[in-house]
């Protein structure tokens, strides 16, 4: 479950913030995995029980926009989203699966050339009627960040955020976190 997380811009580029974080975190020798999300670029370690995340990318605002998270591993379990709908041109972009100690958790990211608005009114037809229950939808820019939508859902023992955001070619990344709820 992501227990923190910070946005932030910078004056310096991608590659510099990037550059400027993987020498920070590779002084301990952790490995680092890196990565890319769409227009994102990634960066995230094991620090056991954390799994810390950065992404970065250009910014019309700044030279580089970037959000910080970190997710402890405890207080995750089956995060299982096989049964989980997403549109039908929807396009899986990335997976991060952790096992740590027999806690399972999923975060997957998809890409959808269907404008945010479309892809929102899909997951308010189509997941009430897969059984996900819509908790609450969070539109406010100072909450969410680096995001435009964030749907809090629910479904059996599971809970999780779906989040939309629109990419700067009019198409949408969809990111799903998905968690036993306890």
């Amino acid at each position: 479950m992501q227990i923190s997380a910070w946005y932030g811009r910078s004056e310096y580029t991608v590659e510099r913030v990037l550059s400027d974080f993987q020498q920070a975190w590779t002084a301990d020798e952790r490995p680092l995995v890196p990565g890319e999300v769409s227009d994102w670029k990634t960066l995230a370690y094991s620090d056991h029980p954390y799994f810390i995340t950065l992404q970065v990318r250009p910014s019309q605002a700044a030279r580089a926009e970037f959000t910080l998270s970190v997710m402890d591993t405890r207080t995750v379990g089956k995060g299982d989203i096989s049964d989980f709908i997403r549109p039908p041109r929807a396009e899986q972009l990335s997976i991060l699966r952790s096992n740590d100690d027999g806690v399972s958790s999923e975060v997957t990211v998809f890409s959808d050339e269907s404008s945010l608005q479309t892809v929102l009114d899909f997951y308010k037809l189509h997941l009430p009627s897969n059984g996900w229950q819509i908790k609450m939808i969070t539109t406010d820019p100072e909450a969410l960040e680096a995001h435009d939508y964030m749907l809090h859902i629910n479904k059996e023992n599971r809970a999780g955020q779906v989040a939309l955001s629109r990419r700067q070619a009019g198409s949408t990344t969809i990111t799903v976190n998905i968690a036993e709820a306890f």
